[in-house]
Formats: C-alpha cells, sequence, structure tokens
C-alpha cells in the first residue's frame, strides 16, 4: 500500500499566519469567554442545590476527555491526506466552540474550516464530516438504548 504525504501547510513554510491560525485563536479565546460564562450562570443557578461530588465530576471529566480523543482519532482517520496532528487540532480547539451561544453551528464551522484550511479538499471534509456525524449519532444510540435498558438504573444515568 502506498502511502499518502500529508499536505503542507497553507502558508508553504513563510510563517505567516494563516486562516486556521486565525480560526483557531478566535475560536479558543471566544471558547474560553463561553465556558467562563457558562460556569458562572450554572453557579448562580445552583446556588443551595446539591452540587456533584468531586468523584463524580471526575469520572465525567475523564469520560469527556475520553470521547474527545476518540473523536479526533475518527476525524484524522477519516482525512488521510491531513497531518493527523493537524486534524486533532482541529477537534481539539473547537470543542471550546460548544460553549457559545450558536455552539453546534461554530463547533461544525470552525472544525471543517480550520481543516479546509490546512489544505484538504473541501469536499472530502464535508464527507468525512458526514460520516463522522453519523457515527456519533449511531454510537450514541447504541450506548443510550442500552443505559435506558438496565432495569433499576438511575434516573440521572437516564436522562444524561
Amino acid at each position: 500500500m502506498t502511502e499518502i504525504p500529508p499536505l503542507q501547510p497553507a502558508d508553504g513554510g513563510r510563517g505567516r499566519p494563516n486562516t486556521a491560525s486565525v480560526i483557531r485563536a478566535v475560536v479558543l479565546v471566544a471558547g474560553f469567554v463561553g465556558i467562563a460564562l457558562a460556569v458562572r450562570a450554572s453557579a448562580d443557578e445552583l446556588e443551595g442545590s446539591a452540587f456533584p461530588s468531586p468523584a463524580a465530576m471526575a469520572v465525567v471529566l475523564l469520560l469527556a476527555l475520553a470521547s474527545t480523543m476518540c473523536s479526533a482519532r475518527a476525524w484524522s482517520s477519516l482525512l488521510p491526506t491531513v497531518d493527523r496532528a493537524v486534524a486533532h487540532e482541529a477537534v481539539y480547539v473547537c470543542q471550546l466552540a460548544k460553549y457559545l451561544p450558536v455552539g453546534g453551528i461554530a463547533q461544525a464551522a470552525a472544525q471543517l474550516g480550520m481543516t479546509v484550511s490546512s489544505g484538504a479538499p473541501a469536499a472530502s471534509v464535508a464527507a468525512a464530516w458526514v460520516v463522522a456525524m453519523i457515527a456519533a449519532i449511531g454510537a450514541a444510540s447504541i450506548v443510550g438504548l442500552a443505559v435506558v435498558a438496565v432495569p433499576g438504573a438511575p434516573l440521572v444515568l437516564r436522562v444524561v
């Protein structure tokens, strides 16, 4: 099998900020601001309410990290001509966009934009996005059905 060489940076190695660099910076700043606002709003709403234990929050954090890592690997696998580090970075950075008011749309647009600006063909990136979303919906459906089917499962598992 022939090895496919990775695409070169869009700036030709001259060190100028390319579109991906600008998108990355905007998404990072906006994502962190969004997270800060979401944490503040959640803390205000939860004042006086029961708060999850640190152990429960740690488990959720580990599951979220594992999920994001799996998404990054899937994204790079769907785009073999894109450098693996570039594909992973597009997923990791753009996850922050979910905390913006237009979260899902901003996350998708930023991830697709960063990947295309790295030199990947737009048609391949669009096709990879469709496949990734079908796989995510399928995986969530399987896990969701399995959790609902567990007799006596706590309500929190069935809602999450």
